[in-house]
């Protein structure tokens, strides 16, 4: 009998996501970005770093059905991973993977929601600035860092890519400054933002943003992943029920 590989991954109320190929393996940032961004009539969306796919299957979930949804990466590895995970899951006529860069994504589509969990460490080309540089891979360099695409690229491509009525949402570390004034440079402008803390008594350690074209001061809440002993919240219960299996 042909032995049968081992599932290696995570697996959600309706479908499951492998990830033994990617660099960026399911982790908790892209489960709450998937899970903090509201159900709309999109007809398109664009997923910028897809990696395995999670977030785009995440918004598959609760997109109307002619909602094309499109998840772009650098690395060609995480690419197949997310074409293989799309047609397990049941939205797979929805879902189209590529392995392309932003900055090669055609500019005559416009969608009606982008995101993006973006590579966040600031590097320069060939130079890993975090600790673990003696052990994680190039692929993985590559995803935790944001040698090919800077945070203004990210901002110069939304712009031009986001419909006028449309958001653009992504996660990153607490301590990231000057973005919105980054963002205001190519006419966008943080409305919404979630600080995201692991438990009551511990600093922020991610926000939830939110950017569109109308200038607005930004609405601000925070999110307690944990309570005060140590089990799920139930903010995040609340937040994340249409997807893990336990809540």
């Amino acid at each position: 009998m042909a032995a049968t590989s081992r599932f290696e991954g995570f697996r959600f109320k309706q479908f499951a996501i492998e990830h033994k190929n990617c660099a960026m393996k399911v982790g908790t940032d892209g489960i709450l970005l998937g899970s903090w961004i509201p159900t709309g009539d999109y007809s398109s969306i664009l997923d910028i770093g897809t990696g395995s796919g999670l977030i785009a299957i995440m918004l598959a979930q609760r997109s109307v059905a002619q909602c094309d949804i499109l998840g772009i990466d650098i690395d060609q590895s995480a690419i197949l991973q997310a074409q293989k995970n799309a047609l397990n899951c049941p939205w797979s006529s929805q879902l189209t993977f590529v392995h392309r860069a932003l900055q090669q994504l055609p500019q005559i589509q416009r969608y009606d929601l982008i995101v993006s969990n973006p590579p966040y460490f600031e590097g320069k080309s060939g130079e890993l600035l975090s600790s673990d540089a003696n052990f994680i891979s190039d692929s993985r360099r590559k995803a935790r860092h944001n040698n090919t695409l800077n945070f203004s690229e990210l901002f110069q491509h939304v712009s031009i890519l986001l419909n006028k009525d449309a958001y653009f949402y992504c996660i990153l570390p607490a301590e990231t400054i000057a973005l919105e004034a980054l963002a205001q440079e190519h006419g966008l402008y943080c409305d919404r933002r979630t600080w995201v803390k692991s438990s009551p008594f511990k600093p922020p350690k991610r926000q939830l943003l939110r950017f569109g074209f109308e200038p607005a001061q930004p609405q601000v809440t925070d999110l307690c992943i944990h309570d005060c002993e140590g089990a799920y919240s139930a903010d995040y219960i609340e937040l994340c029920r249409d997807y893990y299996l336990n809540f």
